[in-house]
């Protein structure tokens, strides 16, 4: 990693100029595409304020192999509450990321969730006894978690975390880094809120699941990057961490059913195929020995990085 990094300049993550273009799509593309997914129409004035350009590129440096689009800026709070306002159901309640922290946790640790959405994991928390609170800018996710009862801040952990340094024995957050344009200053703030000894654990994408999955959401000003598992010991490096681990989600069984389908067109019905995976003495093979051979992955990354005690 690059130890001149400087914001604004080169890759996001390690701050090298070297890249290869990946790809490049028009900006107007990205609008007509939300609108044909989502049903979201955005305003003309925000449209004009988040299009730096015709086009941008996806690029992918070549020192620590991260995607990132450029040009691009990040949605900020009047996109997410436009997109909300218009689909309120881009909040998801179950995750496989939400119960892998959730089983790491243990009753009674105090536990920060930046990017807290509508409270969906913070409630499953509060079922199992852990302490927490969270960090939301959108003010339709803010308020739909307060109704659950969570406790919310309505800041950047930027903000936050000076003012409670040292304060969380975990802080997680879901599905966040891919939005920011800047990812290191945030990752500094965490980390400022883990006590001694806490762990952070951070999702996002991963774009090494099949293409079809791929949607409008993972393009600027949603998603600024795109993450393999291959950069993830990287902010553990950064951070000079303890110990890291990173983790992938396996597939979902319609994953796989679409994946057998494109390799033996018109062999078995997948009806039939639902049903022989879904049998619970094979149900073992698409979660393992399977989807490994087939080289699949699922929706998710989960990297838990350890601070120093």
């Amino acid at each position: 990693m690059s130890k001149h990094w400087q914001p604004g300049t080169g890759c996001p993550l390690c701050g090298d100029v070297a890249f290869a273009v990946r790809s490049r799509i028009a900006f107007d593309r990205i609008w007509e595409w939300y609108g044909e997914e989502w049903g979201v129409t955005f305003s003309p004035q925000l449209r004009a304020s988040l299009t730096p350009a015709e086009v941008t590129e996806l690029r992918r440096c070549e020192g620590c192999g991260l995607d990132y689009f450029s040009p691009a800026i990040a949605g900020g709070g009047a996109f997410h509450d436009e997109l909300i306002a218009a689909n309120a159901s881009a909040y998801v309640e179950d995750k496989w990321d939400f119960e892998q922290v959730l089983s790491r946790v243990s009753p009674g640790e105090r536990l920060l969730d930046i990017g807290a959405g509508n409270g969906a994991f913070l409630a499953k928390a509060a079922r199992r006894g852990i302490v927490g609170e969270g960090l939301e800018l959108n003010h339709v996710g803010a308020g739909m978690a307060r109704q659950r009862g969570a406790t919310i801040h309505m800041e950047t952990i930027e903000a936050f975390a000076p003012t409670r340094p040292a304060s969380f024995d975990v802080v997680c957050s879901f599905q966040v880094l891919e939005h920011l344009k800047e990812p290191r200053p945030f990752l500094a703030a965490a980390w400022a809120a883990l006590k001694p000894g806490g762990r952070l654990y951070l999702t996002v994408p991963n774009r090494d699941r099949p293409a079809e999955d791929l949607t409008s959401f993972e393009h600027p000003p949603h998603h600024l990057t795109r993450w393999s598992a291959g950069q993830l010991p990287a902010l553990a490096e950064m951070l000079e961490a303890a110990s890291s681990r990173v983790e992938i989600e396996p597939p979902s069984l319609h994953q796989i059913l679409l994946a057998m389908r494109r390799r033996r067109p018109g062999s078995v019905p997948v009806k039939i195929l639902s049903r022989i995976l879904t049998a619970r003495p094979l149900a073992w093979l698409w979660t393992g020995a399977l989807t490994r051979r087939m080289g699949l992955c699922g929706h998710s990354l989960l990297v838990e990085i350890v601070k120093p005690a």
